[in-house]
C-alpha cells in the first residue's frame, strides 16, 4: 500500500503505519463529533436554563415608562410553558456607529428577558425576541421598534412559579445597565 501512495506521488506519515493512520483518523472522527455532541449539549442548556438572582441586584424601573402586553402563556403536553407577547421603552433610543455603512444611526436596542418575580428572588427566564410590526403600528411615533414581541420559555419544573410570582421584564441598555419592570 505504501508504494501505491508513493506511485500517486503522496508521501505516507512518518512513523505511521497504513493501520496505525486508519486507526488515527477513526480516534479523531470520533472525538470531532463528541465536541459537536458538547457543544450542542452546552448551546440548548444555555437557551433553556432559568437563572436565578436577588432583585438588588438590577435597578428597579418604573412600570408606568413602558409599554407591554403579555398575550398568552400556554402549556404542551409536557407542561413547559411559553409566555408570548411584547415589550416596548417607547421613544427610547441610542446613536451607534454602523461600520457596515460608514454612517451615525440612531435605533432602539432590544435586549429584553421576561421574568418571575417572588419577593426578593428573581428567576429570568431564556427569552427569544421576535420582530412585531404590529407593535410599531399599535405606539405610532414613528420609531421602529425591530425585535420587541417576546417568546419566554418555562422549564415544566418551574411551573410552580406561575402561582405564587408576578411577571417582569429585565431590559439591558448598550452600556450594560440592566433594569427590571415588575408588574404588580
Amino acid at each position: 500500500m505504501e508504494r501505491e501512495a508513493e506511485n500517486a506521488g503522496l508521501k505516507p506519515w512518518p512513523g505511521f503505519t497504513e493501520k496505525k493512520e486508519r486507526y488515527f483518523l477513526v480516534v479523531l472522527s470520533v472525538a470531532a463529533a463528541l465536541a459537536v455532541c458538547a457543544l450542542f449539549l452546552i448551546y440548548r442548556n444555555e437557551n433553556n436554563a432559568v437563572r436565578f438572582y436577588n432583585r438588588n441586584t438590577f435597578q428597579s424601573g418604573a412600570i408606568g415608562d413602558i409599554r407591554y402586553d403579555v398575550e398568552s402563556v400556554t402549556a404542551d403536553e409536557k407542561n413547559n410553558s411559553t409566555i408570548k407577547g411584547w415589550f416596548v421603552k417607547p421613544g427610547v433610543t441610542y446613536d451607534f456607529y454602523n461600520y457596515g455603512n460608514d454612517a451615525e444611526r440612531t435605533g432602539v436596542y432590544n435586549y429584553l428577558n421576561v421574568c418571575l418575580i417572588d419577593a426578593d428572588r428573581v428567576y429570568v427566564l431564556p427569552t427569544k425576541l421576535e420582530i412585531r410590526q404590529d407593535v410599531n403600528d399599535l405606539i405610532g411615533d414613528g420609531t421602529d421598534y425591530k425585535f420587541s414581541g417576546f417568546e419566554a420559555y418555562v422549564p415544566s419544573k418551574y411551573s410552580y412559579l406561575f402561582d405564587n410570582c408576578s411577571y417582569g421584564f429585565l431590559s439591558r441598555d448598550p452600556d450594560g445597565r440592566q433594569t427590571l419592570y415588575a408588574m404588580g
